[in-house]
């Protein structure tokens, strides 16, 4: 079986696609542990919250893929509209599973509150890369 080509940016979005979906399972458990049944309903209202009022024509027109890809390049990171579902992704991945070991393993609130500190510190050092990789990206352009 021979492949015509090899597209990476398709692998990468089957990926997501397939995360997706176990990340809609891990945020509805989350919610349900939080709130039982109102939780996991509410959970999946607001997940659903975005397809609905797309069709209907509410929700704005952005387009997420980048206008240029550079494969093998270093420099480019893509637009900060295209940045926010993987950042979206990785704070819902991280808020689902700290809920979910929280629970099952019984962790009491001094785990919360070690754990907001590592987790406020990441955030600004995300931050900071992101910032500082954009300016990079600009000042490189400016001297081209």
């Amino acid at each position: 079986m021979e492949l015509g080509y090899f597209a990476p940016l398709e692998v990468i979005f089957g990926i997501l696609l397939l995360y997706s979906f176990l990340l809609v399972g891990l945020i509805v458990v989350a919610a349900y542990i939080l709130g039982r049944r109102i939780g996991a309903f509410t959970a999946l209202l607001l997940l659903a919250l975005p397809g609905v009022t797309a069709m209907f024509g509410l929700w704005p027109s952005i387009n997420y893929s980048p206008e240029t890809i550079v494969i093998g390049g270093t420099g480019t990171l893509g637009s900060p509209w295209g940045m926010f579902p993987l950042v979206l992704m990785g704070l819902l991945t991280g808020w689902s599973l700290v809920v979910i070991l929280s629970d099952l393993l019984g962790f009491k609130d001094n785990f919360r509150h070690y754990y907001d500190h590592f987790w406020y510190s990441m955030a600004i050092l995300t931050a900071i890369f992101f910032v500082t990789d954009s300016n990079i990206s600009e000042v490189v352009r400016e001297l081209q």
